[in-house]
């Protein structure tokens, strides 16, 4: 059993080009969003090579559902399992806010809210 465990996933924008063009602009022929960064590479590659494996990562919001739904289209299979987090005075310090209001506005108002935790495999 492989397991493979990361906080960094994404929902990637990937713009496809018929030829580049070193130093000229350069026109998209198509364009598409994905869920990529290494744990849900990991997951995807491990599935199609049938490797007995289980992925573990963290997921959020409008893009975690994306990355959720891209998965399974994929067909890796997955358990999501939501969890709450809540903004510590601390937290906020570390990350260079002075206060709570400053906090508030980046977070469209919200202090505490729900995460997911996607586990694949």
């Amino acid at each position: 059993m492989i397991l493979a465990a990361g906080l960094s996933p994404a929902w990637q924008h990937v713009v496809l080009l018929d030829e580049l063009r070193i130093g000229e602009v350069n026109r998209a022929s198509g364009a598409q969003w994905c869920a990529s960064g290494k744990v849900l590479n990991v997951a995807v590659a491990l599935h199609f090579l049938h490797a007995r494996s289980a992925s573990l990562t963290l997921v959020g919001g409008p893009t975690g559902e994306a990355i959720r739904q891209d998965m399974a289209t994929l067909g890796t299979p997955a358990a999501v399992f939501q969890y709450a987090w809540e903004i510590t005075g601390h937290a906020m310090r570390s990350a260079g806010y002075r206060d709570r209001r400053e906090w508030r506005e980046m977070l469209g108002g919200t202090e505490k809210g729900t995460g997911h935790l996607y586990i694949s495999g």
